[in-house]
């Protein structure tokens, strides 16, 4: 009894919590960066990375290829210890015509885009279920695929 009292107080403490939404960028070497959304003027992306300029001029470069890939959720709170389970894998990468998809089984039914690495959205699948995804047709480059709030990236050949 005493156990469950503990527990019910855990979650009504986490859920008293407001929850600050950010941007996290997962890198492959270094633990995750969580910025403030509230914090940010802009992100803009060029041919050495991705800039994040803060209104507290704490501002952040990453390197492309130090970034696994970038995420928006809420910083603290319960729902950042669920968004691990949300993350995806694309296979292979890079690649010359086809991505597979795995670890996304949670994400069924959501929408994907690929994005350029201008931010531009250019294709959408609807209901994403899924199914193997053609980028044949895109031009060698990064690219960012985007299902739900889970981000990553993939380089076409």
């Amino acid at each position: 009894m005493k156990k469950i009292l503990i527990l019910c107080a855990l979650f009504l403490s986490f859920s008293a919590v407001k929850a600050e939404e950010v941007i996290t960028i997962h890198l492959n070497n270094s633990p995750a960066k969580d910025i403030a959304l509230a914090n940010i003027q802009k992100i803009t992306f060029d041919a050495n990375g991705l800039n994040v300029f803060c209104y507290d001029n704490n501002n952040k470069s990453f390197n492309y290829s130090d970034i696994n890939k970038l995420t928006f959720g809420e910083g603290v709170g319960v729902e950042s210890l669920l968004a691990d389970n949300a993350s995806i894998m694309v296979a292979p990468n890079p690649t010359k015509s086809t991505l597979v998809i795995s670890g996304g089984e949670n994400l069924y039914g959501s929408d994907l885009r690929i994005y350029s690495i201008s931010g531009s959205i250019i294709s959408q699948h609807n209901n994403w279920n899924g199914e193997t995804v053609d980028v044949s047709n895109l031009n060698a480059g990064i690219y960012f695929v985007n299902i739900g709030s889970t981000t990553t990236k993939f380089v076409k050949q």
